[in-house]
Formats: structure tokens, C-alpha cells, sequence
């Protein structure tokens, strides 16, 4: 060895005390190909994806997504539409039944007036060969006059002729209310159909039923008003 190399102790001396040129350092575990074991993916990443990102990643996210039990993304309900207002009440409307009416006045509401033709009370009616309920019978030349004494609104009927009538007859039918015809039936005969009443009674005070023999020999013919009522507020 030369005094130059003992000098440097041997330095850039080839083969002696140094690693060769070109050599690097040996390579940490995992680094670079050929090293030693790989490291372990972390738990449901995929390639070059964050823990829980992308496809195959891990449990969504609470609420996440399509079926999700929770509360975001989900359509509110509509709100309740508001409730209409309600119909004003009625007053209740009273009937009065003809069959029923005192006479002569003294209670409230309808009497039948002094002086009015005879009413014959019925509960079984018959006109036209059939039972039409209650009702009153009357001559065939007769008027009766009815004190609302209240406000009326209505008078309704069946008009015809009673069935106890032995020969054939016929009459005809009217209702006046304060001395004004509100309502005439056409001619009547024994055994047909009786004649539907229905006369508006508002602002009426005095209700009048009238009943005219058709010819000369129908004065003995017996006339009824069926289910006759009087409606009252």
C-alpha cells in the first residue's frame, strides 16, 4: 500500500471496506417491486379510493340512499286541507195533521174555525179502492177554514173521492190562502186516483179548503182529503 492509501485509509479503493458504486440502499419492507410483503389493503377500500368511498366500499351512511329508514330525502306529507264552513241550521219544521186541529181556536198554532163545514176524522181512508191513511171526510159542498196562527209554509194532500160513496159522483177541489185560490184540482171522479195537494203557505195567515160538487146530482158525494197536513216553523 502506498503512503497515499494508508493515508486515506483505503478509500476509493475497489473491493476494499466499501459497498460497490451504483449500489443504493437496501429497500424498506414493501417498497418497490420484488420487495417484501405487500402492505394489507385497509378494510373495504377499493383502488385508489378513501376508507368507505365507492363501489365496494364500506356500510353506507345511515339514511343514505334508496329504502333508507331515514328521514332525509323522504316526501313530506300535504298538509290537510281546510274544513269547510257548515251550512246555517234550519228551523225545524212542525206538521200539523188536519184530523188533529182543535176547533175554535185557544191553543197555538192551527184551529180549525167556527162556522166551517163538519170534518169526519178517518184513520183509514179509502180512494180509488185503496187505503190511503188518515185523512178527513167531507160533503161534497163544503168549506173549511183554518187559522194558521203561525208562521206556515206548506199544505199537502191527497184529493179525491171517498170510496163510501155508494153512486158515482165527481167534485172538484180548492185551496185558498187569505182569500186568494192558491191551487184547484180539475174534476174528480169516484174511483180514481186522488189528486196530489202540495200548496206553498209563506206569509199566509188564513187557509181555506174548499169542495164543489161537479153537476146537480153529485151534492151527495163525500169527498176526502187524504194525509191532509199543515207545516209550520
Amino acid at each position: 500500500m502506498s503512503p497515499r492509501e494508508a493515508a486515506d485509509g483505503g478509500e476509493g479503493v475497489p473491493g476494499r471496506g466499501a459497498a460497490p458504486s451504483g449500489t443504493g440502499p437496501e429497500p424498506g419492507p414493501g417498497s418497490g417491486p420484488g420487495s417484501g410483503s405487500p402492505s394489507a389493503p385497509l378494510p373495504g377500500a377499493g383502488p385508489g379510493s378513501e376508507p368507505g368511498a365507492g363501489p365496494g366500499s364500506g356500510t353506507p351512511a345511515p339514511g343514505s340512499g334508496p329504502g333508507s329508514g331515514g328521514t332525509a330525502g323522504s316526501a313530506s306529507e300535504p298538509a290537510s286541507p281546510p274544513a269547510s264552513p257548515s251550512a246555517p241550521r234550519q228551523s225545524a219544521t212542525t206538521v200539523h195533521r188536519l184530523d188533529r186541529l182543535p176547533r175554535g181556536g185557544g191553543s197555538e198554532g192551527p184551529s180549525v174555525r167556527e162556522g166551517s163545514s163538519r170534518l169526519w176524522q178517518r184513520s183509514e181512508l179509502r180512494i180509488g179502492g185503496r187505503d190511503r191513511g188518515y185523512g178527513v171526510t167531507v160533503p161534497a159542498r163544503s168549506s173549511v177554514t183554518v187559522d194558521l196562527g203561525g208562521d206556515c209554509t206548506s199544505f199537502e194532500a191527497l184529493a179525491g173521492v171517498d170510496d163510501l160513496t155508494a153512486l158515482r159522483g165527481a167534485v172538484r177541489f180548492s185551496v185558498y190562502g187569505d182569500g186568494v185560490r192558491l191551487w184547484e184540482s180539475g174534476v174528480v171522479r169516484r174511483g180514481e186516483e186522488p189528486v196530489p195537494v202540495h200548496v206553498p203557505l209563506t206569509g199566509v195567515r188564513t187557509l181555506r179548503l174548499v169542495v164543489e160538487p161537479n153537476g146537480l146530482l153529485d151534492s151527495v158525494v163525500m169527498a176526502g182529503w187524504a194525509r191532509a197536513r199543515i207545516g209550520c216553523r
